[in-house]
């Protein structure tokens, strides 16, 4: 995430049949992914970068055997190259569109963007900060982390379409066909999900060994929480690995994971918000489906009022200055708790079951652009406003500040469901075909890899930039190009790795998926 990419729709439509089915392979990312998947295949056995060639493959020699073996590994890689660069028409209809993979893409270079600027740019420029907060470039990054609210957004509209599917073909089958593709979702989540959490792991204790190695330790090993000089400490790994260090630990190895643990832990109850709104028998969702959906999300805004208000007794949590409002560490418990950030994950789900029932909005032609402007002036005021977490709000107006902070993110994942529902419906044509640029596309492919590994980089930037050598700094404008440096080079090197890692691991991992699946007997 946070999000990670919800390809899981290629499952076959009964995890308890026995018979080989044609499979939809997903193109997975997240959640934070891009959703995308590949065309429809018929064969008996998905294709998989780990595959041997059988009795019958080559020549029968070991010289055939092996040479048969290379043209096989050679075309897997080629394919699983070709995926990352490659979208086809095929692969998408009106529920799972382009501007997802644009939406996906923006919303890990946002947050990229933000932790370049919380970490990098601004640490040290006091009093210079105070100037550079009120930059109104520099607003949209210091609201970064509303990046996350979009990954699950995209989780919940895109794990909602899955499970719906996965649960309405197991109920024809009984109890036990239902839990059988329970079962089968969730296990290919895991392979989805936790070997690139192991790679992250892996890879930022080994960053932190080579900065420990250069210049006495003093060039990368910047932060403990993001250089990784406690992820061989088994007392922060842990809770990584169970998915609750959102709640256990002090952030202090990939800080940013606390988003997975809040994503894995909305797909463990996403089944039962899914069986609450939605007539399998009738295979609808119920009379009061969309209000009981709406009416929940809004619980997110009294969890929120009690955090605010009884939790930290009415004091704000700010990035820039950093400011600590209760003992859970570096970030408050109000701000990565699931209970608070839940809601843009069930406007998403929402969403999903519109599209299933291919809900129309009627309104008037007049009113449908009123509402379309609306809500695109509410969440281009969101990206300079913030969530609460702007400290230049708070300046300007506490009373707004503390409103967002009740509210902002409800209202944000909202909008974007509703920017998602209506592009789907091919309104919002312009800002249609811009998400739907193939630019957009790779960038969408990478961005859990992308997501996971970039503080690696942002510490290396933090230690390595000469521009950090003028202090104090002269100009916001300076502060601005050593921002917008700092942010490129963040940026290639995050989807280098993330391109490494996908070929490597991620993708092979995707292949081996589709044959992934429980089996059940059929209902008497």
């Amino acid at each position: 995430m946070t999000a990670v990419d919800e390809g899981d729709e290629g499952m076959a439509t009964s995890c308890c049949d026995t018979r080989e089915l044609p499979r939809l392979e997903a193109v997975e990312i997240d959640g934070h992914d891009a959703g995308k998947e590949e065309p429809l295949r018929k064969r008996s056995t998905p294709r998989s970068v780990l595959a041997y060639p059988g009795k019958g493959s080559g020549s029968g020699s070991g010289s055939g055997r092996q040479a048969s073996l290379r043209r096989r590994l050679g075309s897997a890689w080629a394919r699983n190259w070709g995926s990352v660069w490659r979208r086809s028409p095929k692969t998408h209809s009106i529920s799972r569109s382009f501007v997802l993979d644009g939406l996906r893409a923006l919303a890990v270079l946002w947050v990229i963007a933000f932790h370049v600027m919380v970490m990098v740019v601004t640490d040290g420029l006091s009093p210079l900060v105070s100037r550079l907060v009120s930059f109104w470039p520099a607003q949209i990054a210091f609201n970064g982390d509303m990046g996350v609210d979009v990954f699950f957004t995209l989780s919940g509209y895109l794990i909602g379409r899955i499970l719906l599917k996965e649960m309405v073909a197991g109920f024809q089958r009984g109890v036990r066909g239902t839990l059988a593709s329970l079962c089968t979702f969730y296990v290919r989540r895991w392979l989805r999900i936790f070997p690139m959490l192991v790679t992250a792991i892996v890879l930022t204790i080994a960053a932190n060994e080579i900065s420990l190695a250069v210049n006495g330790g003093k060039n990368f090993s910047q932060f403990d929480f993001v250089s990784g000089n406690k992820c061989t400490d088994f007392g922060e790994v842990w809770p990584m690995l169970l998915f609750v260090n959102n709640y256990v630990g002090d952030f202090q190895c990939l800080v940013q994971t606390w988003s997975v643990a809040v994503e894995v832990q909305m797909y463990l109850v996403s089944p039962l918000i899914i069986w609450l709104v939605f007539s399998f028998k009738a295979r609808r969702p119920r009379r009061f489906c969309y209000a009981a959906l709406f009416f929940l999300s809004g619980i997110n805004i009294a969890t929120n009022a009690y955090m605010l208000y009884v939790t930290q007794k009415g004091e704000l949590f700010h990035f820039i200055p950093q400011t600590k409002v209760d003992g859970n560490g570096i970030l408050p418990l109000s701000y990565v708790a699931t209970w608070t950030r839940y809601s843009p994950y069930v406007s998403g789900v929402t969403v999903s079951l519109m599209q299933w029932e291919e809900v129309e909005i009627r309104l008037p032609r007049a009113a449908l652009c009123t509402l379309d402007v609306l809500t695109l002036l509410v969440l281009g005021s969101l990206l300079f406003l913030g969530a609460g977490t702007n400290y230049l709000t708070y300046q300007t107006s506490p009373a707004l500040a503390q409103v967002l902070a009740l509210g902002g993110r409800w209202i944000f994942g909202w909008g974007i469901a509703y920017f998602i529902f209506m592009c789907n419906r091919g309104r919002l044509r312009a800002f249609n075909a811009i998400l739907s640029v193939s630019f957009w596309y790779p960038i969408a492919v990478l961005s859990y890899g992308a997501y996971l590994l970039h503080l690696i980089w942002t510490t290396f930037v933090k230690g390595v930039d000469d521009f950090r050598a003028i202090s104090p700094l002269k100009s916001i404008w300076v502060s601005w190009s050593v921002f917008n440096w700092d942010f490129t080079v963040c940026v290639l090197f995050s989807f280098l790795s993330a391109l490494i890692t996908y070929l490597l691991v991620e993708k092979p991992l995707m292949n081996v998926r589709p044959t992934v699946r429980f089996a059940s007997q059929p209902a008497a």
